[in-house]
């Protein structure tokens, strides 16, 4: 049988045990407790080191006790900004974000960055808006293929950026390809279009040039 181990960690800072309650040291050893069996559980079942790793991290985020995700401590101006990065060992790919807020599991979305963005980090305002849907989905890759029928949405949590609004408002254009619903910042790729019903100025033989140097 294979041997399988894991540790995790409460987070930086110092709790002087003389300072907790029975009360509260039997929570937060709780909590840990969950998180460990959770990540423990993944990898007896055959789950990836990775997966693990975000199971048991996601696990801490939801508690109150830590500070990440629901228990992160609020800035000055009374908001949350999150950080989270994850690493996987077999072929040292990363991927972190900063200064996130409206996240449930920082985690889970560094780990979409390392595996879909084609980035290792964002920050802020580009984390937040990474992660546009198809099909519910977030997908946020270079070239990604659509087929017939695709819903390519805005995720909600970006919904209100600043970006996505002035984008929208500065582009009117309507295509038979694809249709727009602007109240729901949702489309629905109908057909593959023409190169003559795309209106944009590609070049493609620079394209090509640049990729067969």
């Amino acid at each position: 049988m294979k041997k399988i181990a894991i540790a995790i960690h409460g987070g930086a800072g110092t709790i002087e045990k003389g300072s907790m309650s029975q009360e509260q040291e039997a929570a937060y050893k709780a909590a840990l407790q969950k998180a460990l069996d959770m990540g423990y559980a993944a990898l007896e079942n055959g789950k990836s080191a990775l997966d693990a790793v975000e199971v048991a991290v996601s696990e801490l985020e939801d508690s109150h006790l830590f500070n990440a995700g629901k228990g992160a401590v609020f800035t000055s101006a009374g908001t949350h900004e999150m950080d989270a990065s994850i690493m996987d060992g077999n072929n040292l790919e990363a991927g972190a974000i900063s200064a996130v807020t409206g996240i449930k599991n920082p985690v889970q979305l560094a780990r979409k960055v390392m595996e879909q963005s084609g980035h290792v980090f964002l920050s802020g305002e580009g984390a937040i808006e990474f992660g546009k849907t198809v099909n519910g989905e977030i997908v946020n890759i270079p070239s990604y293929s659509l087929n017939e029928g695709d819903v390519v949405a805005v995720r909600e949590k970006s919904k209100s950026l600043v970006a996505i609004e002035n984008a929208l408002a500065s582009n009117s254009n309507v295509f038979e390809w694809l249709t727009w619903n602007t109240d729901t910042k949702t489309g629905t790729f109908v057909k593959v279009p023409e190169r003559l019903q795309i209106p944009e100025n590609i070049k493609e033989q620079l394209i090509v040039e640049l990729y067969s140097k």
